[in-house]
């Protein structure tokens, strides 16, 4: 008979090998203190890199900013939201202002500044931001999907800073088993965990989203384990629904 009490999924962050690898870099970055540098993440959609940065932001009280396209025309704009990001409640309009702010802060620095969807900055404002790392000597990350190498790439003075570029692969089985677990603690066998990883294309989100039904499908039928059928179960509503996107 199904439990009474309504199934429940934690908040969990789990150290995959992405995590791993970018707990690297970030130990990289450090080794190289007082200089101008980089470290860039990258790679597709759904691969977790948002909320990896997120995560240490939040624990370690690094600044993150998520770069808007709406910037691209406006050097003012891209220099307040960095001020506002540092503490700057009202950040003053004047472009050089903004980035004088932005160097008191930074100065000597050796916390990350953490810049998300960094594949929409422009060249001109990946200029800005080399020219405050190589000024303040405080590290920037980088992150964003595939064009954020070929941006990078096009700009020898940004490209010869990255100190360490970290690709972030699809989640894998094992990754998966361990998420299904911290955060349901249903059972999951490696080889449903290996359906899932092929069917999902090792997008976490994806992974999230059928976690989230398989566990209100566990729970009306009262068992204790994602197995196939559930899944399968889970992927035709889906599909029938909403579709996979």
């Amino acid at each position: 008979m199904a439990s009474s009490k309504a199934p429940e999924i934690k908040a969990v962050f789990i150290k995959t090998r992405n995590v791993r690898n970018f707990e690297e870099m970030v130990r990289t970055l450090d080794l190289a203190r007082g200089k101008g540098r980089f470290g860039a993440v990258v790679g597709r959609a759904g691969r977790g890199k948002t909320d990896t940065s997120i995560f240490f932001a939040s624990n370690q009280g690094w600044p993150r900013l998520a770069v808007s396209i709406l910037w691209q025309s406006s050097d003012t704009e891209f220099l307040r939201a960095m001020c506002r990001e540092l503490g700057e409640k009202e950040p003053p309009r004047n472009k050089a202002r903004c980035y004088g702010l932005i160097i008191d802060h930074l100065a000597g620095k050796h916390k990350p500044f953490v810049l998300d969807e960094a594949d929409k900055l422009s060249q001109r404002h990946l200029e800005i931001v080399r020219e405050i790392t190589n000024v303040t000597g405080a590290p920037f990350i980088l992150l964003g999907e595939e064009e954020l190498e070929f941006l990078l790439q096009r700009n020898r003075r940004v490209w010869s800073r990255i100190y360490q570029k970290v690709d972030f692969e699809g989640i894998g089985a094992a990754d998966i088993m361990g998420f299904v677990s911290a955060a349901s603690g249903l059972k999951l066998e490696p080889e449903t965990a290996l359906l899932w990883e092929e069917q999902s294309g090792g997008d976490f989100r994806l992974v999230d989203r059928d976690l989230r039904a398989a566990v209100h499908y566990c729970h009306a039928a009262g068992g204790r384990e994602i197995t196939p059928e559930v899944l399968k179960a889970v992927w035709q509503t889906v599909l029938s629904g909403s579709g996979r996107k």
